[in-house]
């Protein structure tokens, strides 16, 4: 005869009948604080994880206490044991849960996740009034979801709820595009709001279906919008600029994006050779960005040469490119400047640039003298002109009329900021934090880089109180880390998303170089709303603690969803070569290479060149070279002298690269004073204020403007900039 232990299926039957009579034992002292009774139901739950009654309260003193996440977690855990048992909720439950569903869904909706659909339909089942309005924005979010997708078949499922969203009260007109009998209008419209969206791969078919309509009569394509943004399009997905794909048929290379897809054997006959593409304005055109943006072969020609050099030159003082000396050294050849006959065919105002470049000092001095005496009469001429003369003058100078009189654009702002910067008339920077620079380093940093953390970590639009919570979890975690878990559950409690909240918290922890923590935060947020920013953070977080296996299996799911896939991969073979593991870089790399657009390619080959060469792969390395791959700026070359990088660095003091690489093996006084010239013409970059802030004195004010620029930087949002330097100050406080 086989015994029964006390208890078992008969014993939980009994408990919940007691339960729903009212005959069972109270649970929490009615009379104790609420955080007391919250504290006394979560020890029950402890012993007694299947007691539903104990759930069910829980979930009522949750949401008192203003925990969203953590009532909607008691109230589903409830849901789910008593669903076997037969009955389901009670009333006020079922209201409660609808309430909270509610929040949630409307939380997902405003970002934009598929996951909002299935919560407002939950709510309104269970009698809440769910907004028409909303219901409509969360089905035209999973129907942008499957159209961001790169599987064909679920790009096809979101058109057709696209269609169906087309005649709901308040639709946009672009959604009608998606319907069978669709006009010519209506597909541009689609394609546009789709582009604009990013779904990119969907915006180029329905673009395509717009193309294969009949033009209208009137139709001219030099200047129609729509068809420069099929072009751009085009040169996206397939990439007849490298000779992968053919170019488009010569009817259609028409207007100012035909130079995105046209490979650069064949630009001298479109007219897309730079001299033929370059203006005089202060601002670059679509045109010059295009060119900017593809590979190219080095300019034979003065007149190439010199309109590769004002286009580089305004590019990036606009932002658009990180180093003036690597573009040009790969887009206009040595022979250009290596006869002097050649060099009297260059303009005086890009002479001195190219023959710096080149390492001609003495030339490029006479050139610049010659310049100043005879100024361009273009804008562009005077932009790259000013930037020349502020790179040779070590304190900027001062800066010259017609900067002062010029009409507002990117480029003159960038130039204006740099002869205005703190410290560029004494190298000595500008003001502290707020205290005196004597007071130790890490009582100065800590609040400021508590706040950076918590601001990059929580997002741009984030409520006040919110960042709050996470800068107090950041001065905890320096404390005691039992205290900051504490802090940690309590802000997941009290998000209206706990999905939302893990994912904050990822960052969060990524940011406190935690990465075991942040594993396991981000795989939370990816189980409770599998959104594609999420897979990204948790490819990142897996990359951080070392599991690149895995981190290479969220990348794939990541790009797949995302819309951006060689971005996507760009970013994580970047981030998986920081950590050492070159082949998993390597094969990141190329996937992203493969997937190239105008803007990815160069970036993709730079880093799987990278990867390849710390991974052992010489002839892959010497492939990626042949393909258009650029070395490090600042790697020497085998027996190479110090000495020969540090000239490199003095010919171009606005180069990052150059300024990290000289000032690693160089003595304080001269590093921090390169490092300082580097920042003040590269207000972007958290690498040379990082370095900066690690090697300055205490009392150095350049230590304290470094910090202020990478707090503003911080500050931003979590953008790749605001999170680098939140780690950033971060360890500087350490």
């Amino acid at each position: 005869m086989v015994r029964r232990r006390p208890g078992g299926p008969r014993a939980l039957v009994l408990a919940v009948a007691l339960a729903a009579c009212g005959g069972a034992r109270p649970i929490a002292d009615d009379r104790a604080p609420g955080e007391e009774r919250r504290r006394q139901l979560a020890a029950h739950l402890l012993e007694e994880p299947d007691d539903v009654r104990a759930r069910l309260a829980l979930a009522a003193e949750e949401e008192l206490a203003g925990h969203p996440a953590a009532a909607l977690e008691a109230l589903e855990a409830a849901e789910r044991a008593r669903r076997p048992l037969g009955p389901g909720l009670g009333r006020e439950d079922r209201r409660r849960l609808g309430r909270l569903l509610l929040a949630r869904g409307l939380a997902r909706v405003r970002r934009g996740a598929a996951s909002s659909v299935e919560d407002l339909r939950r709510a309104a089942r269970l009698g809440e009034t769910v907004p028409a309005l909303a219901l409509r924005d969360a089905d035209a979010a999973a129907a942008l979801v499957e159209l961001r997708h790169s599987d064909r078949r679920r790009r096809e499922r979101g058109l057709q709820a696209l269609a169906r969203l087309a005649g709901a009260p308040g639709a946009l007109p672009a959604w009608r595009g998606a319907r069978a009998s669709a006009t010519a209008e209506e597909l541009l419209a689609l394609g546009r709001w789709l582009w604009a969206s990013g779904a990119p791969l969907a915006a180029y078919e329905q673009l395509t279906r717009w193309r294969a309509r009949p033009p209208a009569p009137a139709l001219d394509r030099a200047h129609d919008p729509g068809h420069q943004l099929y072009l751009e399009a085009r040169a996206w997905w397939a990439p007849s600029w490298r000779g992968d794909a053919p170019p488009p048929p010569a009817e259609e290379l028409l207007g100012p994006r035909r130079c995105a897809t046209i490979p650069p054997a064949s630009a001298e006959r479109w007219g897309c050779a730079p001299r033929d593409v370059v203006t005089g304005g202060l601002t670059s055109t679509e045109t010059e960005l295009d060119l900017l943006r593809t590979p190219s072969v080095p300019a034979e020609d003065a007149r190439d040469a010199a309109a590769w050099t004002v286009m580089v030159i305004r590019g990036y003082l606009e932002g658009e490119i990180d180093d003036v000396g690597a573009e040009l050294t790969a887009r206009v050849a040595p022979s250009v400047v290596g006869a002097p006959e050649r060099r009297a065919e260059l303009p005086l105002h890009v002479r001195a640039t190219l023959l710096r470049l080149h390492g001609d000092a003495e030339g490029a001095a006479r050139a610049r003298a010659q310049a100043s005496a005879s100024p361009p009469a273009t804008p562009a001429g005077q932009l790259a002109l000013t930037y020349e003369l502020a790179l040779a003058t070590p304190d900027g100078g001062a800066p010259p009329r017609w900067l002062a009189s010029a009409p507002d654009a990117p480029a003159v702002r960038r130039l204006r900021a740099v002869f205005a910067a703190p410290g560029a008339g004494d190298g000595s920077g500008g003001a502290d934090l707020g205290r005196s620079p004597s007071a130790p380093a890490a009582q100065l940093l800590a609040a400021p880089a508590a706040s950076a953390v918590a601001v990059a970590a929580a997002g741009a639009g984030a409520r006040r109180e919110r960042v709050e919570a996470l800068r107090e979890i950041a001065v905890a975690w320096r404390l005691d880390v039992a205290v900051a878990r504490r802090r940690a559950r309590d802000y997941l409690a009290g998000s209206d998303d706990a999905a939302e909240g893990w994912a904050q918290l990822g960052a969060l922890y990524a940011l406190l170089d935690a990465p075991q923590e942040a594993r396991s935060a981000w795989q939370a947020a990816v189980d409770g709303s599998p959104e594609a920013s999420f897979v990204r953070g948790l490819a990142g977080a897996l990359i951080g603690a070392g599991d690149p296996d895995a981190a290479w299996l969220e990348l794939v799911r990541a790009a797949a969803a995302g819309g951006e896939p060689s971005k996507v991969f760009v970013e994580g073979a970047r981030a998986l070569a920081r950590a050492g593991a070159p082949l998993h870089a390597l094969r990141a790399g190329k996937a992203g290479l493969e997937l190239a657009t105008p803007a990815t390619a160069q970036a993709a080959l730079d880093v799987a060149r990278i990867a390849a060469a710390a991974g052992g792969r010489t002839a892959e390395v010497d492939a990626l070279t042949r393909l258009g791959a650029r070395p490090p700026r600042g790697e020497a070359e085998p027996g190479a002298a110090a000495l020969a990088l540090r000239a490199a660095a003095d010919a171009e003091p606005a180069s990052c690269a150059l300024a990290l690489a000289a000032a690693a093996d160089e003595a304080e006084p001269s590093a921090i004073a390169r490092l300082a010239r580097a920042a003040r013409w590269n207000p972007a970059s958290v690498e040379v204020r990082a370095a900066l802030l690690a090697r300055a004195a205490a009392g150095d004010p350049r230590r304290w403007q470094a910090a202020l620029e990478l707090r503003a930087l911080a500050d931003g949002g979590r953008t790749e900039h605001a999170l680098e330097a939140a780690a950033a100050l971060w360890r500087a406080a350490r």
